[in-house]
């Protein structure tokens, strides 16, 4: 009971932190930009996070499918995290090309002419919105497998992000390399993890 307890709780706490990690740059924008620029950057957070949640199904299937895996002791889930880390790879250098590629364009379909000036921002912030689906990604493998260790790595990666946005955010180009360089370091962390608690046992 008590390690039902303990594990419901560190998924509660990662989906909030999970939560936090997806929200907290617009409501720092909100904070300290002016309303029309917070918009624009609402804007362009939304045409971003398309990737977020297109790859989000690859994501979804990874949890039940490696922690049941996991619970057989076939070792299968290493298999499934790899697999799944390809499909979001893919995915993303898809999005990528494609935003960065035909921004304006991008741009014009989903808002029309009003926000045309977020379209230079795109590509750069697709590559952070890639970081974070593959960190995301390793999350969900770590939580099939029983493994809470991200936690901390995860909640000193929002850390990082507020006290770089909350340090440089005069522009939407400034704080979107803020968030790149922020969700580049959560999945540097989140890799590091995985082999260090993974791979280092196994030698």
């Amino acid at each position: 009971q008590r390690t039902l307890s303990k594990i419901f709780g560190n998924i509660m706490l990662t989906v909030f932190l999970l939560t936090l990690l997806s929200n907290v740059d617009v409501l720092l924008v909100k904070h300290y930009l002016s309303p029309e620029l917070a918009g624009h950057y609402s804007a362009l957070s939304t045409v971003g996070k398309i990737l977020t949640y297109g790859v989000g199904a690859f994501i979804t299937v990874l949890l039940p499918m490696a922690a049941a895996a996991y619970a057989r002791g076939e070792g299968e889930e290493g298999k499934m995290l790899w697999l799944s880390l390809g499909s979001v790879a893919s995915a993303s250098f898809a999005a990528f090309v494609a935003f960065s590629l035909f921004p304006q364009l991008t741009v014009s379909l989903l808002f029309g002419g009003r926000y045309l000036d977020i379209a230079e921002h795109l590509g750069t912030f697709t590559v952070a919105m890639a970081c974070i689906a593959l960190s995301t990604t390793f999350i969900n493998y770590f939580i099939a497998t029983r493994n809470t260790s991200f936690v901390y790595l995860l909640a000193f990666s929002i850390a990082v992000e507020i006290g770089l946005i909350a340090f440089a955010h005069g522009s939407l180009g400034v704080i979107t390399h803020m968030l790149v360089f922020s969700s580049a370091l959560l999945l540097l962390l989140m890799i590091g993890n995985y082999f260090f608690m993974y791979r280092t046992k196994s030698l």
